[in-house]
């Protein structure tokens, strides 16, 4: 018996070290180090999804089968400051003074259970409006980011860090698509 019991702590801690890898893992495949010519003068945030929850997803206790909870939460601080750090800290340059608007075109977690384990999904679609803050021309680009981690027991912290990876995932794939077009005017190509 009491190896029974040990075999299942071992088991569950090499399955919470596994998930902080994976979730090490998406965080350095995100081009951190992306640099965009903007001058950012303000950086405003609309929410533009249907159906928002009043709170978090809430997960169950105990999972079964075939279980399905999907949860379109509530934008709160730590998103607002996960999305505007994310835009300042890869966007620098004096040349093109910009405000940029932020559209959450849709943005949700997903949980899933099978009878051996459980899954963390999550969904962010953006679209960056970058409005010449001189000519009032504008830039609009559309990105999103899905990730999902399985797991044997969920967690809500864990949850909620791969939740804001798709919101740095999906705001940076969209700012290299700008750099990467030579014929935006934001780039020096």
């Amino acid at each position: 018996m009491r190896n029974i019991i040990y075999l299942l702590i071992c088991s569950l801690f090499l399955v919470s070290c596994s998930a902080n890898r994976y979730l090490n893992y998406i965080n350095t495949k995100i081009n951190n180090d992306i640099k965009v010519n903007l001058n950012v003068d303000s950086i405003s945030i609309f929410d533009h999804r249907t159906n928002i929850s009043d709170s978090d997803i809430k997960l169950p206790f105990m999972s079964h089968p075939k279980q399905l909870v999907r949860n379109i939460p509530p934008i709160d601080s730590t998103h607002i400051e996960t999305i505007k750090n994310t835009i300042k800290q890869s966007c620098s340059g004096d040349e093109e003074r910009v405000r940029i608007n932020v559209n959450i075109v849709e943005a949700y977690k997903e949980f899933s259970a099978t009878f051996a384990s459980e899954k963390e999904k999550v969904y962010v679609e953006i679209q960056l409006d970058m409005v010449d803050s001189q000519s009032n021309l504008s830039v609009l680009c559309s990105s999103h980011a899905e990730y999902d981690l399985t797991v044997s027991d969920a967690k809500h912290k864990n949850f909620e860090e791969l939740y804001l990876l798709a919101f740095k995932g999906a705001i940076i794939t969209c700012l290299e698509k700008v750099k990467n077009e030579p014929n935006t005017p934001y780039t020096n190509d």
